[in-house]
C-alpha cells in the first residue's frame, strides 16, 4: 500500500506542474479582461481570490471524478485478477470505500490544485489597469532572476539532502527519507532552472527540422523557443516521470552488471538449484544428500536462511544470517576472505563481513554472543572476516549451528551450488541431476547461463512493474502537452490565421504543431534521462556494497525512451494540430 502511495504522489507532482502551467496560460489569455476589472475598481486581492476560488472549484470537481475513476480502475484490475485465477487472495466481496478515502482525496486533490494555482494567481493580482489597453503584456514575463536564485537554493538543498542520505548512519528509513527529500528538491530546482536552457535546447533540438521540414520545422522551432518558461514547465512534467523511469533502469542495469561480475568472479559452481516459486520455504535438504551420491559430483553445498527468513540477535539488534556447510564452501563460492579461514565454522564458528566486524570491533578468534529463536544464546567464535557480501550477506554460520538455532519445521534449503569433477560428461551428469530434482517440486536446476538469465529476468520483471506504475505519471505528462498545445493554439489563433492567409497549407499547419510537440517532448525526455541518471548514480552509491558494486547506464533503453518521447509528442499533437488546421482564415485573423 505504501509503495502504491509513493507512485500516487509522483502522479500528483506531475499534475501540479500541469495545473500550474494551465492556469498561467489561461490567465495570460485573460490579461485584457483582468486589466479591465482592475480599471473598474477590482483590487489585486480580489483578482487573486477569484483565481483561487476558480482553482478550488476545479479541485473539488476533479477530486470527485478522480475517486470514481479510481474505483473504476480498481474494479477492472480486481476483475482481471479474478479472471486470471492466480490465487492472489483478493477478497470476492464488493469494493469498500472508507470515509477517510473521500477525506484524503478531497484534501490532496483540492490542496494540490490550490498550491499549483498560487503562483499564477499572485501574478494575475499584479496586472495593472493599463493592461486592458496593451496587446503585448504577458503573464510569463518578469521574475527571471528571482526564479534562478530560488532554483539554485533548491538545488543546493537537494544536493545536501542526498549527500547526507548517502553518508548517514541513522538507519535505512532515515537514509531513504533524506534521499527522497533530496530527489524532490532536485526536481523542483531543475524545473525552475530549466527555463534558462529551454530556448537554446529547443533551438538545438529543432535544428534538424529546419533541414527536412523547411517552413513548418522553422516555425515549430521558433514557437518552442520563444516562450522558454512555458516550454520548460511543460517539459518538466514529463521530466519527473521519465527521471524516475531512468533512475530505475540505471539501478536495474547496475544490479545486473554487478550480478554478472559476481557470477564470473565469485561463483565457481557448474550448476545451481534455486526455489521455483516466490515465497517458497525452499526444498528438502535430502536433495543435496542425493546429489552428493552421483559419480562425477565433486561438491554440493546448500544454503539456508537469509534476509527476512532467519535472524539472530547480536549486540541487541537482529542480524540476517545464512547457514551453509564448511566443507566445500570455498570451492563453490569466493567471498574474498580478508583474514581467517573456513576451518572451524562447523564448531560454532561464524564468518563476518568486514563492515559489521569493523562496527563491532571484531577480529578472528573473538567470541560473539548470539541469541537464536530456539537455541537461545550461543557463543560463536569468529573464524574469518570476508569482503564480498553480495551473495551471503554479513553473517554466515555452519548448517549444524543453524539447525540447532532455528525452528526444525523450517529447515529447508533456499539455494544450492553443485560443482562437478574435472573431465566428466556434463550432459550426462545433468541428466542424473534432473532425474533427482524432478522429485522436489520446489527446486529448479540450472546451469550458469540459465541461472544468470533467470536472475536478470526477475530484475526485468521488477523494473517493468515499477515503470508501469510510473508510466501513469508519464501519461499524465503527455496529457499536459496536449493541454498546453490546445491552449497555445487558441492563444495563437490570429497568428495561425495570418500564416494561412499568406500561403501556409493545412498540412503545413498540422506539421508545425506536431513538430513543436516533438521538440517539447524530446526536451522533457533529455532532461528526464539526465536527472534520472544522476539520481540512479546517487541511489547506487547509497546502496551497500553487498548489494551493488558496479554502475551501469542502459544506453539502449535511453535511446528507446527518446524515440518514445518523439512518438508521444506526435500523438499529443493530433487534436491541437487538427484544430489549428481547421481554423477559418478570416475568423482567425479577426480573433482578438
Amino acid at each position: 500500500q505504501n509503495a502504491l502511495l509513493v507512485f500516487a504522489a509522483i502522479a500528483l507532482v506531475v499534475s501540479a506542474f500541469i495545473i500550474n502551467n494551465t492556469f498561467a496560460i489561461v490567465l495570460g489569455q485573460r490579461i485584457r479582461e483582468l486589466g479591465l476589472l482592475r480599471a473598474v475598481g477590482a483590487t489585486g486581492r480580489q483578482i487573486r481570490s477569484s483565481v483561487l476560488i476558480e482553482a478550488l472549484l476545479i479541485g473539488v470537481i476533479a477530486s470527485v471524478i478522480g475517486v470514481f475513476a479510481g474505483l473504476g480502475i480498481t474494479w477492472i484490475i480486481k476483475a482481471l485478477i479474478a479472471q486470471a485465477g492466480d490465487g492472489s487472495g483478493l477478497p470476492d466481496g464488493p469494493l469498500v470505500i472508507a470515509a477517510r478515502t473521500w477525506i484524503a482525496a478531497a484534501i490532496v486533490g483540492i490542496g494540490i490544485t490550490l498550491l499549483a494555482a498560487i503562483s499564477p494567481a499572485r501574478k494575475a493580482s499584479r496586472i495593472p489597469p493599463i493592461a486592458a489597453l496593451q496587446d503585448d503584456l504577458t503573464l510569463w514575463s518578469g521574475g527571471g532572476r528571482r526564479r534562478t536564485i530560488v532554483g539554485l537554493l533548491f538545488g543546493v538543498a537537494g544536493v545536501l539532502a542526498t549527500a547526507f542520505g548517502t553518508t548517514t548512519d541513522g538507519g535505512a528509513l532515515r537514509q531513504l527519507g533524506l534521499l527522497a527529500a533530496g530527489a524532490l528538491l532536485l526536481f523542483i530546482s531543475i524545473s525552475l532552472l530549466s527555463t534558462l536552457i529551454a530556448r537554446p535546447a529547443a533551438r538545438l533540438l529543432g535544428w534538424p527540422l529546419t533541414r527536412f521540414a523547411r517552413a513548418s520545422g522553422n516555425l515549430a522551432r521558433e514557437n518552442a523557443s520563444r516562450n522558454p518558461r512555458r516550454t520548460a514547465s511543460t517539459a518538466s512534467a514529463l521530466m519527473v516521470g521519465l527521471a524516475l523511469v531512468a533512475m530505475v533502469l540505471v539501478v536495474g542495469t547496475s544490479f545486473k552488471k554487478t550480478f554478472s561480475s559476481i557470477l564470473d568472479s565469485s561463483l565457481g559452481a557448474d550448476f545451481f538449484i534455486d526455489t521455483e516459486r516466490d515465497g517458497s520455504w525452499g526444498f528438502s535438504p535430502q536433495l543435496i544428500e542425493e546429489i552428493k551420491e552421483i559419480d562425477g559430483v565433486a561438491i554440493a553445498v546448500g544454503f539456508r536462511g537469509g534476509p527476512g527468513t532467519a535472524q539472530m540477535s547480536v549486540a541487541g539488534s537482529s542480524k540476517d544470517v545464512i547457514g551453509t556447510q564448511e566443507e566445500g564452501l570455498g570451492r563453490v563460492m569466493d567471498i574474498s576472505l580478508i583474514e581467517g579461514s573456513y576451518s572451524g565454522l562447523s564448531h560454532d564458528g561464524v564468518l563476518v563481513h568486514k563492515d559489521p566486524a569493523e562496527d563491532l570491533a571484531l577480529a578472528v578468534g573473538d567470541v560473539v554472543p548470539a541469541t537464536f529463536p530456539v537455541a537461545g544464546t550461543k557463543n560463536l567464535r569468529v573464524v574469518g572476516i570476508f569482503d564480498d557480501g553480495a551473495i551471503l550477506g554479513n553473517w554466515v554460520i555452519d548448517m549444524s549451528t543453524y539447525e540447532s538455532g532455528f525452528d526444525p519445521a523450517r529447515q529447508s534449503d533456499l539455494f544450492a551450488a553443485v560443482e562437478l569433477e574435472d573431465g566428466v560428461e556434463v550432459q550426462n551428469i545433468r541428466s542424473q541431476l534432473e532425474a533427482i530434482a524432478v522429485n522436489y517440486p520446489e527446486a529448479i536446476l540450472q546451469d550458469r547461463t540459465e541461472y544468470q538469465e533467470t536472475i536478470e529476468g526477475r530484475i526485468d520483471t521488477l523494473l517493468l512493474t515499477v515503470n508501469a506504475l510510473v508510466g501513469f505519471a508519464v501519461i499524465i505528462a503527455v496529457l499536459g502537452i496536449v493541454n498546453t498545445l490546445m491552449l497555445s493554439v487558441f492563444e495563437r489563433t490570429r497568428e495561425i490565421g495570418l500564416l494561412r492567409a499568406v500561403g501556409m497549407t493545412r498540412r503545413q499547419t498540422r506539421r508545425m504543431i506536431r513538430w513543436e510537440a516533438v521538440i517539447i517532448a524530446v526536451f522533457g525526455g533529455v532532461l528526464g534521462i539526465l536527472v534520472g541518471t544522476l539520481l540512479g548514480f546517487i541511489a547506487v552509491q547509497a546502496m551497500p556494497e553487498s548489494f551493488i558494486t558496479d554502475f551501469g547506464i542502459p544506453v539502449g533503453n535511453f535511446v528507446i525512451i527518446l524515440v518514445m518521447c518523439a512518438a508521444a509528442g506526435v500523438l499529443a499533437a493530433i487534436l491541437p494540430a487538427r484544430r489549428a488546421a481547421r481554423l477559418n482564415v478570416l475568423d482567425a485573423i479577426a480573433h482578438s
